[in-house]
């Protein structure tokens, strides 16, 4: 008999990480992983539609910049500003306001270079050197195990940049790790901008970490952690 069905699958977006689809000259390759990837129902990344995720602190302040403010960077627990040998390792004072409003109109600009794009990556430069500052040292709570937890601090400046990027583009997605040292979920619930997401990269179950009984354990409690304080949740 006649009928009408209709269906939706139950996750916004999927995509293959690294896929090459990026046409290099004369080489025709792309072409054929393009249309693989249509007939296998995923974007391909020219279209704007992957969620862009990544180490970005470096791309949107210049080094020229952030050299010629030095209030900008990370200090040390004396209050020395630290020092970066190359800007992929900058690390930013994440309390200071003009740094933040700064860093947000970088991504604005970035967004506006890049119309197709429906989001940008905006997670700190990989390892640590964060700031140790009072303001920032006041938000670095404890995780689980008892070490310093910076979830907060990053959750706050995560939230203050994507505010602010919504008032210019209210319809684009800013996404930030959950890694490192801010891979625990707050203690306290934290309101989230709707504009942000989180992208679960948990470093400590990385390769055989669910082989120790302790991350095993706690890995299906993490999850609800994050997943109850965001709907905007994704895991790679």
């Amino acid at each position: 008999p006649a009928m009408s069905l209709k269906g939706s699958p139950d996750f916004p977006m999927r995509y293959l990480v690294d896929i090459q689809d990026r046409k290099r000259g004369a080489d025709p390759g792309p072409q054929h992983v393009v249309l693989w990837l249509a007939r296998n129902k995923m974007p391909t990344t020219m279209e704007g539609r992957k969620l862009d995720h990544g180490h970005a602190w470096d791309q949107y302040i210049p080094e020229e910049v952030w050299r010629d403010h030095p209030e900008y960077l990370a200090a040390s627990a004396d209050g020395t500003r630290r020092t970066f040998p190359h800007k992929w390792a900058v690390k930013y004072c994440t309390t200071n306001p003009e740094l933040v409003k700064t860093f947000a109109q970088g991504v604005i600009k970035w967004l506006d270079e890049h119309p197709e794009r429906k989001s940008a990556a905006i997670s700190p430069s990989d390892g640590g050197d964060f700031c140790e500052c009072p303001n920032c040292n006041a938000l670095i709570t404890k995780d689980p195990h008892g070490k310093d937890s910076r979830t907060v601090a990053m959750l706050s400046f995560d939230n203050s940049v994507a505010r602010l990027v919504a008032e210019k583009h209210p319809d684009r997605i800013l996404a930030s790790y959950v890694y490192y040292n801010y891979m625990y979920p707050p203690e306290s619930p934290v309101k989230m901008a709707p504009n942000l997401w989180r992208v679960w990269a948990p470093l400590n179950y990385y390769g055989w970490g669910l082989q120790k009984p302790v991350y095993r354990k706690e890995f299906p409690e993490i999850g609800k952690g994050w997943t109850a304080l965001t709907k905007n949740l994704k895991v790679p």
